[in-house]
C-alpha cells in the first residue's frame, strides 16, 4: 500500500475553516501550529496534520485511537497495530503526506527557492558540488537544465533522508540517486513543484495520488 495526498493551503486560508480543523488534529500538532511565526507558516502546518489524518482514516485506522512518537533519529512515527508508515513535506502553496505499509519518505521543492533559480547559477553549481555523487555531477555538468535536473536529485535525496531519519544529517553526495533509480519515484506539477518519494523496495505501480480539493 503506498497512497500520497497533496493539498494547496489554500483549502485552509478561511478563518473558520482554519479554526474548526484545529479542532480535529490532536494537542502536539495544535502547539506545533501555534509556534509558527507566520500565518502562512500555521497554515501548512495545520495542512500537514489534517491530510495525515485524512491519509490514516482512509486505511480505516482511527486518528484517535494512534499514539504518535519518534525514533530515535527523531523521525515521527506512528504506533498503531497495523503497520503503518508516514512522512510529510512541504513548500510553497502545497503539502503533501504520504501513508505506506513500508518506511517512506517524501519531499516537495518548488522552482522558486533560491537554490533553484536560473539567476543564481553559481550558487546552483556551488550546491551541486556538495550534494551530487560522481555519476549524478556528471550528468548534471552535460545537462541543458540544470536548475530542473537538481531539483530532481535534492528531492530524491530529501525524500531518502527523510525515510531513515537522518534528515539534513544525511551525505547527500554519499546517496546515489542515479544507481538505484527503481527505488525512488518524481514527478512535476504544472507550477514547478517536484515532489519525489523514497521506498527501499519501490514497487510504484501500486501508487495512488490524491489531490484533495475540499477538506
Amino acid at each position: 500500500m503506498l497512497k500520497y495526498y497533496c493539498g494547496n493551503i489554500a483549502l485552509l486560508e478561511d478563518k473558520e475553516k482554519f479554526d474548526f480543523w484545529m479542532e480535529q488534529v490532536n494537542t502536539k500538532r495544535r502547539e506545533k501550529v501555534f509556534r509558527c511565526k507566520n500565518q502562512k507558516d500555521k497554515v501548512r502546518s495545520l495542512l500537514a496534520g489534517v491530510l495525515l489524518r485524512y491519509g490514516l482514516e482512509n486505511e480505516g485506522i482511527s486518528y484517535e485511537s494512534v499514539t504518535f512518537s519518534k525514533t530515535e533519529n527523531g523521525k515521527p512515527i506512528v504506533i498503531s497495530a497495523e503497520p503503518i508508515h508516514f512522512n510529510i513535506s512541504h513548500a510553497g502553496d502545497y503539502v503533501v503526506c504520504v501513508i505506506s505499509d513500508e518506511e517512506v519518505g517524501i519531499d516537495i521543492e518548488c522552482s522558486d527557492k533560491h537554490i533553484f533559480t536560473a539567476d543564481k547559477e553559481h550558487t546552483l553549481v556551488s550546491m551541486a558540488k556538495k550534494c551530487l555523487s560522481g555519476t549524478e555531477w556528471k550528468r548534471f555538468e552535460e545537462s541543458t537544465e540544470k536548475s530542473k535536473l537538481f531539483m530532481e536529485y535534492w528531492t530524491k535525496k530529501e525524500a531518502y533522508s527523510k525515510c531513515s531519519g537522518l534528515g539534513l544529517r544525511a551525505d547527500f553526495s554519499g546517496i546515489d540517486t542515479e544507481n538505484s533509480t527503481e527505488k525512488f519515484w518524481s514527478t512535476w506539477m504544472e507550477d514547478g513543484y517536484c515532489i519525489s518519494i523514497y521506498r527501499e523496495n519501490g514497487a510504484y505501480e501500486e501508487l495512488m495520488i490524491e489531490n484533495v480539493d475540499s477538506i
